[in-house]
């Protein structure tokens, strides 16, 4: 069996990824439009969607670090996005996609925040996985109470966000995400494309689901990871 740190399916593999790293950004946008084009051929193929693993979600995997102790990349990502500021930048990457003749100011920021959300949910995967974490405290009424920091999540979900996590952060749903953020990454980079010609599970729902799940990592970190 292949090491889930390299790619299948014509994935990036490490060295992929280090060379992607020294190239200009027009380089990398190629190298993007290639990897979609190829991507949507695989979804046609109802074998590749059954038969996938974890490794295939996420082209970007963990070190071994970060695999063996997973809430740190949880703690890094809130320690440099606050909740507000990781919506908004969200947000603003959405409309940017959505809007045709439209590109992301910044391209290397935007790829940067990508390979970010993209560990993020690789971690809140492994997080729920560990049943360590499956008591949670009330430590967080003040967030929870406050509709300015937590304002997509039911009150349930909010109460109980690994529950939601364990439901929602799937193999399943995490392929979906990878693949709707790759078509959204491209189009926010390349005035040649936009996201609007998409299955509305890829717009709106994934916007939507990204943000109700940014809520229920930070709640994660600051209710479960902290004790």
């Amino acid at each position: 069996m292949e090491n889930s740190s390299n790619m299948i399916h014509g994935h990036f593999t490490q060295e992929g990824i280090d060379d992607l790293a020294s190239t200009t950004f027009d380089k990398r946008l190629d190298y993007l439009e290639n990897w979609i084009t190829n991507e949507r051929k695989l979804r046609l193929q109802k074998e590749n969607i059954e038969q996938i693993g974890f490794e295939n979600t996420c082209p970007v995997m963990l070190s071994t670090e970060q695999l063996g102790n997973p809430k740190i990349i949880i703690e890094n990502f809130f320690k440099n996005n606050d909740l507000t500021s990781a919506k908004s930048k969200l947000k603003n990457w959405f409309k940017t996609a959505l809007t045709e003749d439209l590109q992301y100011e910044n391209g290397n920021e935007l790829l940067f925040f990508h390979n970010q959300i993209i560990q993020l949910l690789h971690a809140g995967y492994l997080i729920v996985q560990d049943k360590s974490f499956d008591q949670e405290k009330s430590s967080s009424e003040h967030l929870v109470n406050n509709p300015h920091m937590i304002s997509c999540l039911d009150i349930n979900e909010q109460r109980s966000p690994l529950a939601y996590l364990n439901a929602i952060n799937t193999i399943s749903n995490l392929t979906f995400l990878r693949y709707g953020m790759q078509e959204w990454l491209y189009s926010a980079l390349s005035k040649r494309s936009s996201i609007s010609h998409l299955n509305s599970k890829f717009i709106f729902e994934q916007f939507e689901l990204l943000e109700k799940l940014f809520e229920a990592l930070f709640l994660v970190s600051t209710r479960v990871l902290n004790r």
